[in-house]
């Protein structure tokens, strides 16, 4: 009703006026009530209109509630609204539903046919013992490999090779590095017979012979040289100087130096 403006009293007043000469007597009494019985029907008019537009809500607002009920006669899996209505397992659908706890629940016929297609866990891990683990960058062949053979590999030393013949390999002239005496047979002992170089020409050692199979006279001993007399050089050939008697000339020498044959003797240069 906020679209119908007020009927004030002063708008009555200002409507209800004679048009005509002025009747006291009308004016004093048949105006005023005229005046009262319009006021008193605006106000029971107002009245009607507040009662009528509460109990128009009223009504929308029980309508609001009626579109939320359910009819009486709807039933649920057969069962009227008539009352509580209480479901059990068959109302929804789950018949074979039970309380059974689910370590004690029976396979599925297709659970069962799935697990009978899995190996034994007992089988599996016996077969496995008898495998090997595999090893990245490695794999397993067909051919059987023995301990023994693991063993004679495991003997060879480092470097050794394969590549050339066992004649190539023994030959004397392609062996390299050191081998230690003890292990060529009969090494140490000939070489215990034998004179170091190291002792050649030198103390408690023996004397070397020079290119005509003599010994150097650096090697003779400074008794021996000390009892001579060295008389110059001599002509084997010539005889030049002629070789004195040997009396009375002890200790004396000449070195040849032209070989020849004399007093039966063959002297080479460098003798004496």
């Amino acid at each position: 009703m906020s679209n119908i403006p007020p009927i004030e009293d002063g708008y009555i007043d200002d409507v209800i006026k004679s048009s005509g000469p002025l009747k006291p007597n009308l004016n004093k009494t048949q105006g005023i009530e005229l005046r009262a019985l319009v006021k008193l029907l605006r106000d029971r008019l107002e009245g009607e209109i507040s009662d009528h537009y509460a109990s128009n809500q009223a009504a929308l607002s029980q309508k609001a509630n009626i579109d939320q009920v359910v009819l009486n006669t709807t039933k649920v899996n057969g069962k009227p609204l008539s009352g509580d209505v209480v479901l059990d397992k068959n109302d929804v659908g789950l018949g074979n539903v039970d309380n059974t706890p689910d370590l004690d629940k029976p396979l599925s016929t297709f659970a069962q046919a799935a697990l009978a297609l899995k190996a034994d866990m007992v089988d599996v891990n016996e077969r496995l013992s008898t495998k090997v683990d595999k090893v990245a960058g490695k794999q397993l062949s067909t051919e059987d490999f023995s301990s023994a053979e693991k063993d004679k590999l495991a003997g060879i030393h480092d470097g050794a090779t394969s590549n050339q013949s066992d004649s190539y390999l023994l030959a004397r002239e392609h062996h390299t590095g050191t081998q230690v005496i003890e292990t060529v047979t009969g090494l140490r002992s000939e070489l215990d017979g034998k004179v170091g170089q190291s002792e050649k020409g030198q103390g408690n050692g023996i004397a070397t012979l020079d290119g005509n199979g003599k010994i150097p006279l650096a090697q003779l001993s400074e008794a021996l040289l000390g009892s001579v007399n060295y008389q110059g050089n001599y002509d084997a050939s010539a005889n030049n100087p002629s070789l004195p008697a040997a009396a009375g000339n002890k200790g004396k020498y000449y070195v040849v130096a032209v070989a020849g044959n004399q007093q039966g003797l063959e002297l080479n240069i460098g003798d004496w």
